[in-house]
C-alpha cells in the first residue's frame, strides 16, 4: 500500500471581503474547490488544510509540523491575510524549497514579495481557470525534481 503525499495548503477558509470597499465577498471555498484540490491533485498529491484534520490536539502545533515537514506548500496571497503572511514566512525560514505562491490576479503584492514567483489565477474564468491547473500541477512536479530554492530566507 502506498502512502499519498500530502501538500499543506495556506489560505483564507470560507468567505472574506474585497478590500476594495464594494462589499463584494471573495469566495475561497470556491477556490479551494475549483481550483486548488484540483491543482494538487493533478500534481499526484492529496490537498491538506488546518481546518480540516479530524485528530485532536493543538493546531498550532501541527500547522508548524506541517510547514516544516510537508514537501510541498502551496500559499494563496490572495488578500493582506496575516496568517497566510505568518505561515509563509515560518515555511521559508523551515524548508527552502517546493514553496508555490498563488494569488487572485488583481491582487497587489506587498513589496517583499514582488520578486519571486506568483502564479496568477481567476477562478471564475473556466479557460483561465484550467491553465492555470495545470500550472500550479507544473510547479509542483517541477519543484519536487529540481529541489531548487525558492526561500529568500535560505537564499541568504
Amino acid at each position: 500500500m502506498t502512502i499519498a503525499r500530502e501538500c499543506f495548503v495556506v489560505m483564507p477558509y470560507g468567505n472574506k471581503p474585497f478590500p476594495d470597499g464594494s462589499g463584494r465577498q471573495y469566495d475561497f471555498e470556491k477556490v479551494w474547490r475549483v481550483l486548488i484540490s484540483r491543482a494538487v491533485r493533478e500534481a499526484g498529491m492529496v490537498p491538506v488544510r488546518s481546518d480540516q484534520r479530524e485528530s485532536s490536539g493543538l493546531v498550532h502545533s501541527e500547522m508548524f509540523r506541517d510547514l516544516r515537514d510537508r514537501e510541498v506548500v502551496l500559499a494563496d496571497l490572495s488578500l493582506d491575510n496575516p496568517n497566510v503572511f505568518y505561515e509563509l514566512g515560518v515555511r521559508h525560514a523551515l524548508r527552502p524549497n517546493v514553496t508555490i505562491l498563488i494569488r487572485h490576479k488583481k491582487t497587489r503584492l506587498p513589496f517583499n514579495l514582488n520578486g519571486m514567483t506568483v502564479i496568477g489565477y481567476d477562478h471564475t474564468d473556466p479557460k483561465s481557470l484550467n491553465e492555470t491547473i495545470k500550472d500550479i500541477s507544473r510547479f509542483i512536479k517541477e519543484g519536487l525534481k529540481s529541489n531548487k530554492c525558492d526561500s529568500l530566507v535560505h537564499n541568504v
